[in-house]
């Protein structure tokens, strides 16, 4: 699962997407740079007045730029 697939999915933070991949916040970061440069992703993140959920705001995917949104969704989707 990545990044966007996550963000698709639910609405979580830095904090918590780091966590679901097991990667540093340094590495998300970068990835998610990565994915606004080169991929033409636009992320929006979206801050709670106070925290929800265990979470301060969430990220919120407001254009997939050259990826397809829902290919993307259908290979990571989680089985329920």
């Amino acid at each position: 699962m990545g990044i966007l697939s996550i963000i698709a999915q639910e609405r979580c933070d830095g904090g918590k997407i780091c966590e679901k991949l097991d990667i540093s916040r340094n590495a998300f970061t970068t990835y998610k740079r990565d994915l606004e440069f080169i991929m033409g992703v636009q992320l929006v993140y979206h801050q709670y007045k106070k925290r929800i959920n265990g979470n301060w705001g969430y990220y919120e995917v407001i254009d997939w730029g050259v990826i397809g949104r829902d290919r993307l969704i259908e290979r990571y989707r989680t089985p329920k």
